[in-house]
């Protein structure tokens, strides 16, 4: 998967090629009359502006969420830094980060590397430091696609750059008067959908969960103020009546804040790319959750 991430990454800039060359064939030879060039003309600066423009934007979104708690979080989902998004984009990222006012804490859900090295992993995150809120992490699958990388070096990782891991367990944060819980879900185990009943509703409870699908399984559990989560990418190539089919969820989730009966549910945007640099109509967002 990393080579071939790699030939569609450098193929990428062959549009730059072709559309050099139709400015050429323009100057040599008027072709006002011929259509397909005009088509070519406009397929390749889509193309250009979805790899090389809209991919490096950078969108700060707020959204306030009724929940009785007050707190300001940022959200940076699915980084994936690695070729597509390197520490430049994540200094772009924590620059934004720190213009945003009364800050309690930032959230790093799941996916923060795809096929990185092990070697870059210190320079990745290195950016991160000049963040001086709380900064909790999760990890997620991606995170674990790198063969020569291991739990134990993340962890490691995590603690040189003051990150609070959550690793399937729960943080209280008595100043704000509310805990997060991190769910691995990757199948979505009723055992581990069970930790939320070791709270109580006066907990003020928000639970990270990297699946939407996850709170279907909460049945009637109605302990978490909030579930925040990702996964969908609000797909990064979102074409019109295509993209809701290729979002990976069984329910019919995307992005945004959903009012599920017995509990909310906050599905964060996303910062990087997976397998192709591109983007199209969903440039990266930086999310803020005011909590009130």
């Amino acid at each position: 998967m990393e080579i071939i991430c790699k030939i569609i990454f450098y193929l990428s800039y062959t549009p730059l090629i072709f559309l050099g060359y139709f400015f050429y064939r323009l100057q040599k030879y008027w072709v006002s009359d011929n259509k397909i060039y005009i088509f070519y003309l406009v397929l390749s600066l889509i193309f250009i502006y979805s790899r090389f423009i809209e991919t490096h934007i950078i969108r700060t979104q707020y959204n306030k969420i009724d929940v009785s708690i007050k707190a300001k979080i940022v959200v940076l989902s699915d980084l994936h830094l690695w070729i597509f998004k390197d520490e430049r984009y994540l200094a772009r990222v924590v620059k934004k980060v720190n213009k945003i006012e009364n800050i309690d804490f930032v959230i790093i859900p799941w996916d923060s590397i795809y096929y990185a090295k092990k070697s870059d992993l210190d320079k990745l995150f290195k950016p991160l430091s000049q963040i001086n809120k709380p900064i909790f992490i999760t990890l997620g699958s991606h995170d674990f696609e790198p063969k020569d990388i291991t739990k134990d070096d993340l962890i490691n990782l995590f603690k040189k750059h003051n990150l609070i891991l959550l690793d399937n367990q729960s943080y209280k944060l008595d100043k704000l008067n509310l805990s997060l819980l991190w769910l691995w879900d990757n199948d979505m185990y009723d055992d581990e959908i069970e930790l939320i009943n070791n709270f109580k509703k006066e907990d003020n409870l928000l639970v990270i969960a990297h699946n939407p699908d996850t709170v279907s399984w909460y049945k009637n559990n109605d302990i978490p103020k909030l579930t925040i989560s990702g996964h969908t990418h609000w797909w990064q190539i979102r074409l019109p009546f295509i993209y809701k089919h290729v979002i990976p969820c069984e329910w019919d989730f995307d992005q945004g804040l959903y009012n599920q009966n017995w509990n909310k549910l906050f599905i964060s945007s996303w910062l990087g790319e997976v397998l192709l640099s591109m983007r199209l109509f969903i440039p990266p967002v930086i999310d803020v959750l005011e909590l009130r």
